[in-house]
């Protein structure tokens, strides 16, 4: 019976000291957070919130401390700023072996670089390129489409006049082929693929430096683009026509709809388009217009224009 007691006594001292542990342990974790954590006056909160910076709970008085913040905001700009060199540098090796004008071989596609820099729209909104980018001198013709595609489901046919009649995902995979076909042949530097444009990439292109409504000035002429109020011609025409604009693209007004890579909707159904066309008047082919449409549309009135870029 002695020994029973004694066991029962060591048993107890044995249990006490563990939750003695854990009640240490657990001190410690709330003064991490009484560290981490203050009221708006600055003051610890001691203990009375179980919440911590990138929880969503908290209490009325808790917030995550300055430093904490200050930490987490550092780390972030970081890491972007490690991305920012390593797509730089991606660019930087491209316009170093391909220089400011290169044809993408056996397709005999030409495309400019386009230098970082900024623009601002007619509300004075400023956008701004981080990133230089190649862009396709003419929209993308019907034999460059075919050469990698191999058929042309183009309504208005002629081997320089744009391609047409395709949907958004058929612009893709053509990005896609292609991007595969130069990877494959060497010619392609690393992290750098054929991508359509997005909508800022392609305004700043379009507009070259200018802030007008159209890149030669704010009113409609049938000497810079084929639309439909102007010289109507009842489709499109080579993609050569027309005078191009300062930085030396062509038919960035009118001719077809360009896709771009942009989502612009919340369930991805739409896709922007740029530039107007042959079937529609001047207003829609200014600089700013953005039209959104479906990415299964596949119009004769739309067409693309291929970017080289880095892949993020």
């Amino acid at each position: 019976m002695w020994v029973g007691f004694m066991m029962f006594w060591i048993l107890t001292l044995v249990l006490t000291l563990l939750w003695g542990c854990d009640d240490s342990s657990d001190l410690e974790n709330q003064k991490v957070k009484d560290v981490i954590l203050t009221s708006a006056s600055g003051e610890s909160c001691q203990g009375s919130c179980d919440s911590l910076p990138g929880k969503d709970k908290k209490c009325d008085k808790c917030q995550p401390s300055k430093e904490s913040v200050e930490i987490v905001k550092s780390k972030e700009i970081s890491e972007k700023e490690e991305m920012d060199k390593l797509y730089w540098q991606y660019t930087k090796n491209v316009h170093d072996k391909f220089g400011d004008l290169y044809v993408v071989p056996n397709i005999g596609l030409e495309m400019l670089w386009v230098q970082p820099g900024s623009f601002k729209r007619e509300k004075k909104q400023e956008k701004h390129i981080y990133l230089g980018f190649y862009l396709g001198k003419y929209e993308v013709s019907q034999v460059q489409w075919e050469a990698v595609m191999r058929q042309n489901p183009s309504r208005f046919k002629g081997p320089d006049r744009p391609v047409e009649q395709i949907s958004w995902e058929d612009a893709v995979t053509f990005c896609e082929k292609l991007t595969q076909v130069e990877i494959f042949a060497g010619r392609l530097p690393n992290g750098v693929s054929y991508q359509l444009p997005n909508n800022v990439e392609w305004e700043y292109a379009c507009r070259a430096g200018t802030s007008s409504l159209f890149s030669w000035g704010d009113s409609p002429a049938t000497k810079f683009a084929n639309y439909d109020d102007g010289d109507p011609s009842g489709e499109t025409r080579k993609v050569n026509s027309y005078s191009p604009n300062p930085w030396g693209f062509f038919n960035m007004h009118g001719n077809c709809w360009e896709f771009c890579s942009d989502i612009s909707d919340a369930n991805s159904l739409f896709r922007f388009a740029r530039g107007g066309s042959w079937s529609d008047g001047s207003d829609f082919m200014s600089s700013a217009y953005r039209y959104q449409i479906q990415r299964d549309s596949n119009y004769n009135n739309l067409g693309i224009r291929l970017a080289l870029k880095v892949s993020k």
